[in-house]
């Protein structure tokens, strides 16, 4: 869970929300690795993010490029303090499970995620990504699985 205000975005694009499996920025596959400075490649098997296009389960790995895997159609508030909270645990198939919602810290958790989708294994750290957007990152609670 992680608190998180908006308080202002690109409206031509942005995204803002945790980020997780990041195992760092990668070379781009132009044969020359070497020249590849500053590294530019950017994979993650999941994003709990909002966007202007409202909440988003994305990826960006080998098997699903810049991929959106689920979204819902909401607004949130610029300037009021959010809630985060996301869920990650292995799924069946060898992947992982991925949930997320979203809402006002003023307000109670709401039942059940907003968004669930499958996606490929996940495994390295948690970020925050602030994409085109000003933020407030307030408080980082991390309960690991057993």
């Amino acid at each position: 869970m992680v608190e998180i205000t908006i308080h202002a975005v690109d409206p031509t694009g942005f995204a803002v929300g945790p980020i997780v499996g990041w195992t760092g920025h990668t070379a781009e596959d132009n044969g020359l690795v070497w020249l590849d400075q500053p590294r530019t490649g950017h994979p993650f098997p999941a994003d709990f993010v909002y966007t202007e296009h409202g909440l988003i389960i994305g990826s960006n790995s080998s098997e699903t490029p810049e991929s959106t895997l689920v979204e819902k159609n909401i607004e949130i508030r610029l300037g009021e303090k959010h809630i985060f909270k996301f869920y990650v645990q292995s799924n069946s198939w060898g992947g992982s499970h991925f949930s997320f919602k979203v809402w006002p810290v003023a307000r109670l958790e709401p039942f059940g995620w907003q968004l669930q989708a499958d996606g490929v294994l996940c495994c390295g750290s948690v970020l925050i990504a602030a994409h085109r957007a000003d933020i407030t990152v307030g408080n980082i609670h991390i309960t690991p699985l057993p």
